[in-house]
């Protein structure tokens, strides 16, 4: 895999299987009875866990402009690069930093700050996309100074030897857990969660299309259709 990654092996964290809420197009909700190291992804939701259901043939695009291909996925949990040996142990990119963006099929994942987007429809330097942010609640500390490791330390090195083994893996606690979906307008310089006023910042000289648009077409942000079909129309728009 031609020097593919600085990889690192993830330590294994906590969670007991859960059950997941649906409660629109844009969140999906959850509750997880943890267990100190115990596996988080492969509890989590498929859909929750990765942005692909399945490892898939991607090209990776650095900052120094190389790129390499491998069978990968993207977590949402920590916003990494996943890959699967031949050992069949799952892998955490090292060098996150220097990735620029991921091509999958057709499709692709730009990453903004230490998060990934998703590429919906472009005009030039004008995007629109989808990010998914997950977030959960914290454990909190026990009476002798224990704590679980948070989810995200599946990405993290940890020194075992500093943990009582009984003592953890006895440890357990319930974790609420969120993914939602956002859409955002980018021009490549600033980056707007999609609202009205985030597309007039956009598209600046087509306020008064974007206002009368918004009005007779009732257009929701929260819906992918509607704010692809308001991008479009600012892209076609004399």
């Amino acid at each position: 895999m031609k020097n593919l990654f600085g990889f690192l092996f993830f330590v294994c964290v906590f969670v007991s299987a859960g059950q997941a809420n649906i409660m629109s197009a844009q969140e999906i909700k959850g509750e997880l009875v943890a267990k100190s190291r115990e596996e988080m992804l492969r509890k989590l939701p498929v859909e929750v866990a990765y942005w692909y259901p399945e490892f898939v043939d991607a090209t990776v695009f650095y900052n120094n402009k190389t790129r390499t291909t491998s069978v990968l996925n993207l977590c949402t949990v920590d916003n990494t690069l996943r890959f699967i040996n031949p050992a069949g142990d799952t892998l955490v990119a090292g060098n996150m930093d220097q990735i620029h963006s991921v091509m999958v099929n057709d499709t692709l994942m730009f990453k903004h700050e230490d998060y990934f987007l998703k590429e919906i429809i472009r005009s030039g330097n004008i995007c629109l996309a989808e990010r998914r942010i997950f977030t959960y609640t914290e454990p909190e500390l026990d009476d002798v100074g224990y704590s679980m490791a948070p989810a995200t330390s599946t990405a993290k090195k940890v020194n075992i030897r500093e943990y009582d083994d009984v003592r953890l893996y006895g440890f357990e606690a319930e974790i609420d857990w969120r993914l939602e979906t956002k859409y955002v307008l980018t021009d490549g310089r600033k980056y707007y969660f999609v609202k009205k006023s985030a597309f007039e910042k956009i598209f600046p000289n087509k306020k008064d299309f974007i206002r009368t648009f918004v009005k007779m077409n009732g257009t929701d942000f929260e819906d992918r259709d509607d704010v692809v079909s308001l991008f479009k129309n600012c892209i076609e728009e004399n």
